[in-house]
Formats: C-alpha cells, structure tokens, sequence
C-alpha cells in the first residue's frame, strides 16, 4: 500500500497509527486470523507541497489545516 502525504503532515506516531489501522483493516478484509502475519507493506511518501495540485493551483499543508470558514472538504 503506498499513502502519498503531504510534507510534515504526518509525524512517526501518526504514520504508526495508520500502519497498524491499514494492517488491520486488510487482514480482516483478507480473512487472515488474528495473530497470524499480514503479508502488507505500507510506504509512505512525504511529498512537497509544491508537488501538490489541487484545483489549478498548488496546495500547502496550512491550507489543508485551516480551510476558510463554511468551506467544503476537499
């Protein structure tokens, strides 16, 4: 499983939590018993937010933290 992410917008922990939830979830998908090896490998790719585009422009971690008030989620 390969999760792009913005630069700085997932620390260690937070990528933990989401490795262990993806594993988890894939094993109960997969029928694998509990306790038992999930075969997953999760990578993730901090890119720069200049690598980002969203509706025509590029997009920054502090735009994605701090919509405008009433807006819609992306």
């Amino acid at each position: 499983m390969e999760i792009n992410a913005l630069q700085g917008g997932l620390d260690a922990a937070s990528k933990q939590v989401l490795i262990q939830a993806f594993t988890e979830a894939i094993r109960r998908q997969a029928g694998i018993t509990p306790g038992d090896l999930v075969p997953v490998y999760i990578l993730f790719r901090d890119v720069p937010a200049s690598d980002w585009g969203v509706f025509g422009a590029t997009i920054t971690l502090p735009d994605l933290q701090n919509p405008p008030a009433g807006a819609a989620a992306i």
